[in-house]
């Protein structure tokens, strides 16, 4: 028995607060919970190889996670996905007239291009000064100052990604939580 496209609409909200509820349980856990228990409990290479592994599905999903929220969430607002494009452009030169549904529509824009940064820029290349940085320890060299420096400006702007990630999926989940009618 096949679906009409209309039957197919009546799962999208609560398909929304699915994947919604995925990305802000997924981003916060491992933001908060999983990698600070890791990093108080692994030896440094340990944790670091940990990461190495962990990090890209991660970011793929928070991705995945991001790009399936915009359409469903432009659906919930009322409008196509194209003519949420103009109104983000808009959202952008006066954000004083934005209301928490643009917001939310803009914050998961924001995590869907942080995602996407960290998947394919961020995270191999922090991973890979990482390891050249595991080398010289095992080896026992010192490590230079810029590979340090290089390390932790990389991780710092992941880092800040990754919470504006979060940031989007908290605003989305308020503003779903307010067409919520109890």
């Amino acid at each position: 028995m096949a679906l009409s496209g209309e039957k197919l609409l009546t799962f999208l909200p609560g398909f929304h607060i699915l994947v919604l509820g995925l990305l802000t349980g997924m981003v916060f856990h491992t933001t908060f919970i999983n990698g600070l228990i890791q990093f108080k409990h692994l030896p440094k290479h340990m944790f670091g190889n940990l990461q190495s592994k962990q990090f890209p599905p991660y970011f793929l999903l928070q991705t995945i996670f991001s790009a399936i929220l915009i359409p469903t969430s432009c659906h919930l607002h009322g409008l196509s996905f194209i003519e949420f494009l103009p109104r983000f452009v808009k959202a952008m030169e006066r954000p004083a007239d934005m209301n928490l549904g643009d917001f939310a529509l803009n914050g998961l824009v924001l995590g869907l291009c942080s995602g996407l940064i960290n998947l394919v820029y961020l995270g191999p290349e922090t991973t890979r000064i990482m390891f050249d940085r595991h080398k010289l320890e095992k080896a026992g060299k010192e490590v230079p100052s810029s590979i340090n420096s290089l390390f932790a400006w990389l991780h710092g702007i992941g880092s800040l990604l990754n919470l504006l990630t979060l940031a989007g999926a908290v605003l989305c989940s308020i503003w779903t939580g307010s067409l919520i009618k109890l």
